[in-house]
């Protein structure tokens, strides 16, 4: 509701009580107003925090698992689908060279630009480590190929201080979608996709089709 006075929303609680007078039957209400909205606050950053990888404020595996399958559930036949799968290169050697903060400052920054990127009703998330995930759709395959290649050069924009100015780089493994599908179901050959663009050099696309067989 609005308060009159400020027109501010605030979240409230009303209890209504029907009464009856003994005397002559007539039906009179009681309300009880309480304004709730401190607690509403903690209730949504408590649910906010739940879904939220602590670091980078991504989704977690858990609910990007949860919101991945929603999507593919109920995922329109003309759409397009795809799991993307990313890891940066060479993240290993940041993290032992110049500590655990600076490739903690690196993963933010990567999560803030995949996030920009992809935005809703795409979902990007963090599995842990140097993992990240993200589910794209759409109504054409080639739009989804190009946003995966754009990636990687938007990730490349990023650099960090080191003993001298680094560049960035990630590899990312696609998976497209069939009828049925769940996450844990694409989610292997996603990464399947990803270790084979490690393979062929990194900081590029890999995309594996739904058959397992043919990659291109």
């Amino acid at each position: 509701m609005l308060l009159p006075e400020t027109h501010e929303e605030v979240w409230v609680y009303i209890v209504i009580h029907l009464l009856k007078f003994p005397t002559n039957g007539h039906h009179v209400a009681f309300a009880y107003i309480k304004n709730a909205t401190e607690e509403q606050k903690k209730t949504l950053e408590f649910k906010h925090k739940s879904e939220r990888d602590g670091l980078t404020d991504l989704y977690n595996r858990i609910t990007f698992e949860h919101k991945a399958n929603e999507i593919l559930k109920n995922l329109d036949e003309s759409q397009f689908c795809a799991l993307f799968m990313m890891d940066l290169d060479g993240f290993k050697v940041i993290n032992d060279r110049y500590g655990h903060q600076t490739g903690d400052k690196l993963l933010c920054r990567v999560a803030s630009v995949l996030e920009g990127f992809i935005t809703a009703p795409n979902l990007t998330g963090r599995l842990g480590g140097d993992e990240f995930v993200a589910m794209v759709y759409g109504n054409g395959k080639e739009g989804i190929i190009n946003k995966a290649r754009k990636v990687c050069k938007e990730i490349e924009k990023i650099s960090y201080e080191g003993e001298y100015m680094r560049i960035c780089t990630i590899s990312v493994g696609v998976v497209f979608s069939s009828q049925g599908d769940t996450f844990e179901k694409i989610y292997p050959k996603a990464d399947k996709a990803l270790y084979v663009a490690k393979k062929q050099g990194k900081n590029q696309v890999c995309i594996l089709d739904n058959s397992d067989t043919n990659l291109y």
